[in-house]
């Protein structure tokens, strides 16, 4: 990291009409009020030094620089590694990393799902409470049929996404999001009996 100097938080606080405050802090710049407690909105711009030497890009070339190549798809495609590396091992790493990514947005999507299914079953609970240990029955219960719908509509939406492509891959994942949607419906109801009868010996 390049750390800033005076002459560039000047350029910074005329290029922002200097209506705002610009700070240094750690060798970054800080367009914000309080650096120690960054808002929504607040700035921090960094530099960073690359030595001289060859480096490898994929791109598209205008005049004496490198734009990003607009593909027939839609997308628009430019990666540049350090070194001499091969289109090949670009692309390599490029589908690596997208692979990777992808897969994190999809168990995110997934608890998100559990979220949104507990937040709509949730009242049921509220409901259940006016006899007290019902409610937390009923509350574990919705909890696990929450996580259970999730790992159902998710598999089957990640499936179909991938039928067309890799069918074989689409099948495993709906094997085993109907496995957990199984497994956690008969935890679920394991559990309701057992809770059941725990209650029916409190009360005798």
């Amino acid at each position: 990291d390049v750390p800033a100097g005076p002459e560039v938080i000047d350029a910074v606080r005329v290029a922002t009409g200097g209506n705002q405050p610009v700070s240094a802090l750690d060798g970054r710049i800080y367009i914000s009020y309080d650096p120690s407690r960054p808002r929504i909105g607040d700035y921090r711009i960094g530099y960073s030094l690359v030595p001289l030497g060859p480096i490898s890009v994929i791109g598209e070339q205008q005049g004496t620089s490198f734009d990003a190549y607009q593909t027939e798809a839609g997308d628009k495609l430019l990666m540049v590694h350090n070194g001499i590396s091969p289109a090949e091992a670009m692309f390599a790493d490029a589908v690596t990393g997208n692979t990777v990514l992808t897969w994190v947005l999809r168990i995110v999507g997934l608890v998100l799902l559990g979220v949104a299914f507990s937040l709509l079953l949730a009242p049921i609970g509220v409901v259940a409470d006016v006899i007290p240990f019902l409610g937390r029955i009923v509350r574990m219960g919705t909890g696990l049929v929450a996580f259970a719908l999730a790992a159902l509509v998710g598999s089957i939406t990640i499936a179909l996404a991938w039928f067309w492509y890799r069918p074989l891959l689409a099948l495993v994942i709906l094997i085993v999001g109907a496995g957990l949607f199984y497994a956690v419906s008969y935890l679920g109801k394991k559990r309701e009996a057992q809770a059941g009868e725990a209650a029916a010996t409190q009360g005798s």
